[in-house]
């Protein structure tokens, strides 16, 4: 059986408590809270590199878009791979995380950056969410890729997303 997440209820003086309701709300919530959070999903990406030389924010690819459902608020997001930019060094990339509209920024470089983020989102209404890997560059004549592993393609991008 599935862990199933049910809003607790408010009982009632005189209530009668039947089995139905006693299954619901003690054995499906014990269930839930002792089975482990939702993984939303996991993605370890050997494919790519991935290239942009948008100087609007755009999403990455839509291997880097996870969608789940969130019933507790929060969400730990883990974010592995390199991120780099050629052309002038006074040329930028700049890598996000989109939640439903909002924006963390992850990191930038005008180099050659591994990056390893690791973030807690709160405040997540319960219910369906979608979480993306956006970027965007400063110039459009530096081109921006993102892969796994330090200036190469041997290791995976990590993208996860897990339930707190």
């Amino acid at each position: 059986m599935a862990a199933i997440y049910t809003t607790p209820r408010t009982w009632a003086a005189g209530e009668v408590v039947t089995a139905s309701l006693l299954n619901t709300h003690l054995r499906d919530m014990m269930d839930f809270w002792y089975s482990g959070k939702n993984v939303l999903q996991q993605t370890n990406h050997n494919l790519g590199p991935y290239t942009t030389t948008s100087t609007s924010i755009t999403d990455i690819n839509a291997a880097f878009s996870l969608t789940g459902t969130i019933t507790t608020g929060r969400a730990l997001v883990y974010v592995g791979g390199s991120l780099s930019i050629t052309g002038s060094a006074a040329y930028t990339v700049t890598l996000s995380l989109d939640v439903d509209g909002t924006s963390y920024q992850i990191g930038g470089t005008s180099t050659v950056i591994f990056v390893q983020y690791l973030h807690i989102v709160t405040g997540l209404s319960v219910g369906s969410r979608t979480f993306k890997l956006r970027w965007l560059v400063s110039n459009a004549l530096g081109t921006a890729t993102f892969t796994g592993g330090l200036g190469s393609n041997t290791a995976p991008i990590s993208f996860a997303v897990v339930e707190l």
